[in-house]
């Protein structure tokens, strides 16, 4: 049962996680590329779509982690990614007050 724990709480961090990334490129998207460009806005399932895509293209099959999977590992994983999406978000917030 502690397994099955495990792989819902995993699942469940990855979609918030995704919804956070989507949300975050989405809202970028709107600020920066569409008045530069004038493109369309972004959906937000086009934004977590283009998002996987991209880490997709990031990833890197040949790394070795030392980490061990385990629900503190998830755990910081998400709030790293939170944390991460609320800095980036921020930092192109104050750029657009100079725009």
């Amino acid at each position: 049962m502690e397994t099955f724990g495990k792989v819902c709480f995993t699942l469940i961090t990855m979609v918030i996680t995704a919804l956070i990334g989507g949300f975050v490129f989405q809202t970028l998207w709107g600020w920066f590329i569409v008045p530069t460009f004038t493109m369309q806005p972004m959906t937000l399932i086009q934004a977590i779509g283009t998002s996987f895509f991209i880490n997709y293209l990031k990833m890197n099959l040949g790394k070795k982690s030392d980490d061990e999977f385990s629900m503190e590992f998830v755990l910081k994983a998400l709030v790293m990614s939170v944390v991460m999406a609320l800095f980036v978000l921020g930092l192109g917030w104050v750029i657009t007050l100079f725009m």
